[in-house]
């Protein structure tokens, strides 16, 4: 005996998908495990469904079933009783669904398991694919799976698979005013009061820089279609992720809603024992109240979202400029020497605008090369601080049409971002969210490798020099600081003694020659700066600085340099783990150097 089944609480996805499979199986039966939605059961009620002659539970004999198909679930504790069926483990398993996997899967002999909006639309490319025809009412009922699954199309997670689907059954005659008959209604009034439960009750969390609504709302009756009343409230509201808590009898139901990839749904509601997809989930809770509940949802949603990208995150750094009373020709030079587009305009350390390539030769081919910078900068460039979102990123990039975004604190440079920086985010977020591949995060990590950044970041000559002296001299420390110097104009010695130690720190003798290079005992400055009377905070930054400056000599980069030489020790880097650890020191150094609260914080 062949069975087709689909999961606890069938929705219209579940009853479509069992009539398509139906047309790939016809000897099989129909059969829900358990319970439907109050919606699919009015259908059911007055449809002329009985055609299919669905089963009920009680009268099948499971251990006469030797193919189980699957659709819509493959979760063992979603299928209820067909669950003994898989533990005898004498019938073959077919399986049909879109769900993402959990730790709960049945294995199945045929898998087709594919990311669609909507179960049937796999099954639908299978008919089609068979040449199979279906009826105008066959079709309209697995046009309301599709439908309802996809939003009507408007849910994230709907794909050319879907709109595939529904236009093949428009072409076998489905009838999208039954649709939408079915699926348009209006609240009852049990589910107005849940509604204004929700409006009322509702609280916005801003969880690593996402805004998340937890609400909830409770009676004491069984109110069927909560989904319903979640997206309404989502909708009046325009939220973009809505976790609903609702209280009734003596159970716990939780709906979840995301737009945003960065909030799965459907893996936080696992944890509470659910589940469902990244933009939808829902989860029956038991012996919690919705106290607990919010909760424990609180503390899983601050573990388990990422922060999103602010500008400091993506920003460049170290950022040449050029100050406002330099004439042209320096602006020209710099540009020419490194291979920059723009640069910002300082004055008194602080960013008062932009002057371009395009501006710079413009006024070198009309003989204004001694005009100072200001006369010809553009004034009214916007800037953002570090911990701006790249929601405001994208507004001055894109939005105003700006190439060159300037990072500033205080009113101070430290760093910058360009377009091409935006670029690099934007398609990591869509490999993400729609090509599924790696975590976007940490793909952006992988492309700014060391040897890219050298390349983008320092000049042919300056490379050159860097290699000779690595080469050439018995201490690399050199080489780095030559680095260093090159591209920020002070070495990593001074800038970390003059953002670390005190100025009285800073004068002794002991300190000087650390700073200037020498190798000096770390025993011996602490002995003679630490019995200073200095506070104990100051002692301790005493000590932290020093051992953080002579992590610098800690590895051995010369011998690899040497052996490979430097272009090759580059390409290299990723499987050179001593190679890799030296420059990834030295590079945490500089970061925080460049971002005093992140310092105060490593402090």
């Amino acid at each position: 005996m062949k069975v087709i089944t689909s999961h606890i609480n069938a929705d219209f996805d579940s009853l479509s998908s069992m009539v398509a499979a139906k047309k790939l199986y016809p000897d099989a039966i129909l059969a829900f495990p358990g319970s439907q939605e109050k919606t699919l059961r009015e259908f059911l009620i007055h449809s002329t469904l009985y055609i299919f002659d669905i089963q009920k539970t009680k009268n099948i004999d499971y251990d006469k079933i030797n193919t189980l198909i699957l659709v819509d679930t493959r979760q063992k504790k979603r299928i209820g009783e067909f669950a003994r069926v898989i533990e005898a483990k004498k019938a073959k398993i077919h399986i049909y669904d879109h769900h993402p996997s959990t730790d709960d899967d049945i294995s199945g002999d045929v898998e087709c398991i594919r990311n669609t909006g909507a179960t049937v639309s796999i099954l639908v490319s299978i008919l089609k694919e068979k040449g199979i025809v279906l009826s105008p009412e066959e079709a309209t009922v697995i046009m309301l799976g599709i439908y309802e699954e996809t939003g009507s199309f408007l849910f994230p997670s709907t794909t050319t698979e879907d709109f595939a689907a529904a236009s093949f059954l428009l072409e076998n005659g489905a009838n999208v005013n039954i649709v939408s008959d079915m699926l348009v209604k209006e609240l009852t009034p049990e589910q107005v009061f849940l509604l204004n439960d929700l409006i009322n009750n509702a609280s916005i969390y801003n969880i690593n820089g996402i805004n998340i609504v937890i609400t909830e709302g409770s009676t004491e009756n069984y109110v069927g279609d909560l989904a319903i009343v979640v997206h309404k409230f989502r909708d009046m509201e325009n939220i973009n992720v809505v976790f609903a808590l609702f209280r009734m009898e003596d159970r716990l139901y939780i709906i979840a809603r995301s737009r945003i990839p960065e909030v799965d749904a459907g893996y936080i509601l696992s944890l509470f024992g659910g589940g469902g997809h990244k933009e939808a989930a829902s989860s029956t809770v038991k012996d919690m109240t919705i106290i607990e509940a919010k909760d424990k949802l609180v503390r899983i949603l601050r573990h388990n979202i990422k922060p999103l990208w602010k500008a400091k995150d993506i920003m460049f750094f170290p950022v040449k400029s050029v100050d406002a009373e330099c004439p042209i020709s320096e602006a020209k030079s710099i540009m020419v020497k490194y291979n920059i587009n723009a640069l910002p305009v300082v004055s008194n350390e602080k960013v008062v605008g932009i002057i371009s390539k395009q501006i710079v030769e413009k006024a070198a081919f009309h003989k204004l090369e001694n005009i100072p910078v200001r006369e010809y900068m553009f004034t009214e460039s916007a800037t953002v601080r570090p911990d701006d979102s790249i929601e405001k990123v994208k507004e001055f990039l894109i939005g105003n049409n700006q190439r060159f975004l300037p990072v500033t604190k205080d009113g101070k440079l430290i760093g910058a971002i360009t377009r091409t920086d935006l670029l690099r985010i934007l398609e990591d977020e869509i490999t993400k969210s729609v090509l599924n591949k790696l975590e976007f995060h940490d793909m952006y990590e992988k492309r700014k490798n060391v040897k890219k950044l050298m390349q983008e970041r320092i000049s042919r000559e300056t490379l050159k020099k860097l290699v000779d002296i690595v080469k050439n001299n018995s201490n690399p420390y050199n080489a780095v600081n030559y680095l260093l110097e090159e591209t920020t104009g002070q070495s990593l010695n001074s800038r970390l003694a003059e953002k670390l130690l005190p100025e009285k720190v800073r004068e002794n003798p002991l300190v000087k020659r650390l700073i200037n290079g020498e190798n000096v005992n770390r025993q011996d400055i602490l002995k003679e700066v630490v019995v200073e009377n200095l506070p104990a905070d100051v002692k301790l930054r005493v000590e932290q600085a020093v051992d953080l400056i002579n992590t610098a000599r800690s590895s051995n980069i010369r011998d690899l340099v040497a052996q490979h030489g430097f272009e090759q020790a580059m390409r290299f880097i990723d499987s050179q783990p001593e190679l890799k650890k030296a420059f990834s020191a030295f590079e945490q150094a500089h970061k925080l150097i460049q971002n005093p609260a992140q310092l105060e914080e490593r402090l």
